[in-house]
């Protein structure tokens, strides 16, 4: 079964917003879903999430890296429950590519003319932040059989 998030079990104690899981949780407009019997509810709830739901977009103003920043989002109608994150915080993505050959690599088979064999799907939807400019965020589907893995030696490497 796949799961909105994965929480490890922790020992039951009185105090379980201490649970680091669950302030993750939290903090990301998440849920949790555990093992129980009732795998139906489980799979609903999941459902509901995912055909039920508006999504803001927010281009904060430049702040130096390293900050961080609250985030409310507060509705005008009743009835609605919001899920949001509680904040975010100023950040260069690691990259965890950077000096490995497979960078590289990667980087010549995506500039190169041969077409690739791997099909899926691609969604750019994008608004404007400012005149000229716009945000698109990126979303791709793979197949899971469209790409096979080979696992030589404790090695997980993509079949070509």
């Amino acid at each position: 079964m796949r799961r909105a998030r994965s929480c490890p079990r922790f020992p039951r104690s009185r105090h379980q917003s201490a649970n680091p899981c669950r302030l993750s949780l939290k903090a990301t407009g998440g849920f949790s879903i555990y093992n129980t019997n009732d795998l139906l509810g489980g799979l609903e709830r999941i459902a509901r999430e995912q055909n039920e739901f508006y999504l803001l977009g927010y281009v904060p103003a430049s702040s130096p890296e390293g900050s961080c920043h609250t985030l409310k989002v507060k509705m005008e109608h009743g009835g609605m429950q919001v899920s949001s994150r509680s904040g975010y915080c100023n950040v260069r993505p690691a990259n965890p590519l950077d000096g490995r050959p497979i960078q590289k690599q990667m980087e010549l088979q995506a500039a190169g003319s041969q077409p690739g064999a791997i099909h899926g799907s691609l969604q750019a939807p994008f608004f404007y932040s400012a005149p000229n400019i716009a945000q698109v965020n990126l979303a791709m589907e793979i197949p899971g059989d469209s790409v096979i893995f080979n696992k030589e030696k404790g090695q997980v490497s993509r079949q070509t």
